[in-house]
């Protein structure tokens, strides 16, 4: 395919926007492509610029479930064009909309019309404030609501897909509003709310998270949140602008049969063009102005072109459509599946109703932090593969996928002919990779060979497995010294995670975190077992504070802070190789004495990668954090070798 005008239109769009676009994650920056541009739709498909057809899963992000410029909507939005545009008035097309959405969730006794999804979280929280006369937002670590100011903690979508902690811009004090906890971990949230439930105003959760990939909550998690709003009185929010009408025909409170208090909906219901909305009992949003006191406005908010476009959507929506669009899903998420195993592949491919993701994983992704261990590598060759065949998806893992109904079952077998294609690919590139020894081991790493630690690791199952024969081979051609030696003298390989990490801290030392997801999978409740105090510093105040007047991120402030804390640390540091330098520097300097530095793999490739050389560091022990799975592991166990890390910590 030639994309010599779509990358003239980004050249230009580039003067124009910041980044040339409007949205960033349409800069396909994540799978190392220039966007597309796009010159129009039709169907299923969509056409650029340079005349490429592509079949599109995306429909813009999950609105079309029509299909592009489907006629009835066409139709509506011609007849109501040469009435007006927008009145800034009632009128009684918002009316429509507004019963036929009550005819799919009945418990919304009361809707307000704002135009984009952002409007509709942001709205919907500053009516639980006003309704709780309380302060505090609980948030769920992946979930993406929008980019209003409370929301851009640990969220998902473009965030997430461009590695951003938070946002600059954001004030402390807003921040410090928003509580940001682990998806689908009901002791988490648990926990949190036995000392703070109180002072919470409300959750508000994707109870399909569509913003992290597609990761569905458990039946479990939702109840328990149902329970804990219930009974301190706050509110429950459930954000269905992308679940909406998409999981299921009745929304994610009739999939799990869960009643929140209030939910927010957008993308379908506007039927291609802006518009959102937010509803709930007639008590809560009654506290809306001009019944209430709580403000919100919008000038083109119920504007008449949109809310007729969704009427025109909603009333070709049955259960009948809506299952036929589902039953291709599952034929395609579980081709996909099948086509990976037959080429040695780990893929996880979870699906909802008419919506569907693929993470590169040997494990099933049940939260942010498992959709951050998987393989944006892979990910990003399927990408660029499947777009060569025609096949347009999200560009970003950190996104989902979708159906129309004019999706045919030739499309899907299309689509899995440009699957197998591509997968068979991917497979053949990785036995080219590793035709030669992966990695020289340096002279002062001594190991057993892997065949002498083979029985060892048989024992481990099913606990531990090898993801596939290719990493098991990798792995060999890794550990291929046969050194009589002892290999847990140099290379700590433990299903608990506990006992180790009490063997590199001080009895009483700190554990200092750059980030809330910082701790990398260690239970926390293992620390405070084991005395250790915790700390995060990239939230407190001093961070911002010295960030802002440095011009550093909040990450190397919080280590500056815990540098000046008495004692040895370990610290804990994501995948950001720039922490791991911050710490060498103030060690080097004399500034900093850390007991160990933890961190997942890929973090430890880009430092080792740069500048700095952890062979000669002083640290006195950096340990990998490898987690439970495959690949992560073998990762672990490459890098220490490669790396001179001197331990591993591989987490049940």
């Amino acid at each position: 395919m030639e994309f010599t005008k779509s990358k003239q239109s980004f050249a230009e769009a580039q003067t124009l926007f910041p980044g040339g676009v409007n949205s960033p994650v349409r800069a396909f920056k994540s799978v190392g492509l220039d966007p597309l541009f796009i010159d129009r739709g039709e169907k299923e498909f969509l056409f650029d610029v340079d005349g490429n057809r592509f079949l599109d899963y995306v429909l813009s992000w999950g609105p079309l479930i029509l299909g592009h410029a489907p006629d009835p909507v066409v139709d509506a939005i011609k007849e109501q064009v040469v009435k007006g545009t927008t009145y800034g008035a009632s009128n009684s097309l918002e009316n429509a909309l507004a019963q036929s959405i009550q005819t799919f969730m009945p418990n919304l006794d009361m809707i307000r019309f704002v135009n984009s999804g952002t409007e509709a979280t942001m709205s919907a929280i500053r009516l639980a404030r006003g309704y709780t006369s309380r302060d505090i937002i609980v948030k769920f670590d992946g979930c993406y609501h929008g980019h209003s100011d409370s929301f851009l903690v640990n969220a998902g979508s473009g965030v997430a897909t461009f590695g951003i902690p938070g946002s600059p811009g954001v004030p402390e004090a807003v921040a410090n509003l928003t509580v940001s906890l682990p998806y689908n971990d009901c002791q988490a949230i648990s926990d949190y709310w036995s000392h703070h439930g109180g002072q919470v105003a409300a959750i508000i959760v994707e109870p399909v998270a569509g913003n992290m990939g597609l990761v569905p909550a458990s039946q479990e998690f939702l109840e328990i949140l149902r329970q804990l709003t219930t009974e301190t009185g706050a509110l429950l929010i459930f954000d269905e602008v992308m679940s909406g009408f998409r999981c299921d025909l009745l929304g994610a409170q009739h999939l799990y049969g869960i009643e929140p208090d209030l939910v927010t909906l957008g993308k379908v219901i506007g039927g291609g063009l802006p518009l959102a909305a937010f509803g709930g009992s007639r008590t809560i949003m009654s506290a809306i102005a001009p019944l209430g006191l709580i403000y919100q406005a919008g000038t083109l908010s119920g504007n008449p072109l949109a809310v007729t476009a969704g009427s025109a959507t909603l009333k070709k929506m049955d259960h009948d459509l809506f299952e036929q669009m589902a039953v291709k899903v599952k034929h395609l998420a579980q081709g996909i599946k099948s086509i990976a195993k037959q080429y040695n592949l780990n893929v996880q491919v979870p699906f909802r109703g008419t919506m569907w993701s693929v993470f590169f994983s040997n494990k099933a992704v049940k939260n942010y932090e498992d959709a951050q261990t998987c393989d944006l590598e892979l990910f990003k060759r399927y990408y660029a593969g499947m777009l060569s065949e025609g096949i347009y998806l999200a560009p970003s893992q950190y996104e989902t996928n979708f159906i129309s109904s004019q999706h045919t079952d030739e499309d899907i077998e299309t689509t899995l002919t440009a699957v197998e294609k591509v997968f068979s690919q991917i497979s053949q590139q990785q036995v080219a990779d590793n035709t030669t020894p992966y990695i020289q081991v340096p002279e002062n790493i001594t190991l057993r060979s892997f065949e002498m630690i083979s029985e060892e690791i048989e024992q481990l199952k099913p606990n531990y497995q090898f993801a596939s024969s290719l990493e098991a081979d990798i792995v060999k051609r890794a550990i291929h010294t046969t050194a009589d030696f002892d290999y847990l003298d140099n290379l700590v390989f433990s299903l608990g995670a506990a006992e180790k990490i009490q063997q590199v801290i001080l009895e009483g030392g700190h554990l200092i975190t750059d980030t809330n997801m910082g701790l990398s999978g260690i239970n926390k409740k293992f620390l405070q077992e084991l005395g250790v105090t915790y700390s995060c510093f990239v939230n407190d105040p001093e961070a911002f504070r010295r960030a802002e007047e440095k011009g550093i991120t909040r990450s190397m402030a919080a280590i500056e802070i815990a540098a000046e804390l008495p004692g040895k640390k370990i610290f804990v540091i994501g995948n950001a190789p720039t922490a791991i330098f911050r710490i060498m520097e103030l060690v080097a300097a004399g500034t900093l004495e850390v007991d160990a530095v933890v961190g997942v793999p890929v973090g430890f490739v880009g430092a080792a990668e740069s500048k700095w050389d952890l062979h000669e560091s002083s640290i006195p022990s950096i340990v990998a954090l490898g987690r439970k799975g495959g690949s992560n592991l073998a990762a672990a166990i490459i890098n220490a070798i490669q790396y001179n890390i001197k331990g591993i910590i591989h987490q049940k």
